[in-house]
């Protein structure tokens, strides 16, 4: 445990570092890049396995953490209000759950991120919170499995939740360059491949 949270403790650093580096070089972005204006709402969805009932901390702090509801806090709207010179506004964005899914922390080890994150999308929509269209999506698991971004979708686990990482992972929902050579993204003929856009260590 101790080698782990080192390791965490490292890459969040490292995406701290990266992330600055990325969001100050906005105004140099290309033509192609796509067009970020006002609010851009994302759906925060909490999830847990079936074998591991804790909270680790209430929706209230995700919603601080990661939502215009934290303006004023230190959190991410703040930091990405900041660095993008207010282009970007968390305005809109929600927090749902926890929801308990049908799948224990053992089976998730043997899957790719984006079925993770997909994971706790349908075990949302069966509860009743259905994402929606436009929303971007960020999932929080709440035992040590995996971080990082997947087909613009972003996957945090406690090692995780820290403004570095996380405004670092939410700029690739935002379809931006974070111009890190740690993050290096793979790509298929057409683009970005749904498999891991961002690598950092599991277990």
């Amino acid at each position: 445990m101790k080698s782990r949270i080192l390791r965490r403790v490292a890459a969040s650093a490292v995406a701290l570092a990266c992330t600055v580096l990325g969001a100050v070089a906005l105004p140099a972005a290309p033509a192609t890049a796509s067009p970020i204006r006002n609010a851009t709402a994302w759906s925060v969805l909490l999830c847990k396995f079936s074998d591991k009932p804790a909270e680790p901390q209430p929706p209230s702090h995700f919603a601080n953490f990661l939502t215009a509801a934290g303006i004023g806090t230190g959190g991410v709207a703040d930091y990405l209000a900041d660095q993008s010179g207010g282009r970007v506004s968390l305005a809109g964005s929600v927090v749902r759950g926890w929801y308990t899914m049908p799948y224990t922390l053992a089976q998730f080890q043997s899957i790719d991120r984006w079925t993770r994150i997909q994971r706790c999308v349908d075990t949302a929509a069966t509860a009743g919170y259905a994402v929606p269209a436009g929303n971007r999506i960020a999932v929080m698991l709440n035992d040590w499995v995996d971080s990082g971004a997947a087909g613009g979708r972003v996957l945090l686990d406690p090692g995780a939740w820290n403004v570095g990482f996380a405004a670092h992972e939410m700029l690739h929902g935002y379809n931006w360059d974070t111009r890190c050579p740690t993050t290096p993204r793979t790509r298929t003929r057409h683009g970005p491949s749904r498999a891991s856009t961002t690598t950092r260590g599991t277990r």
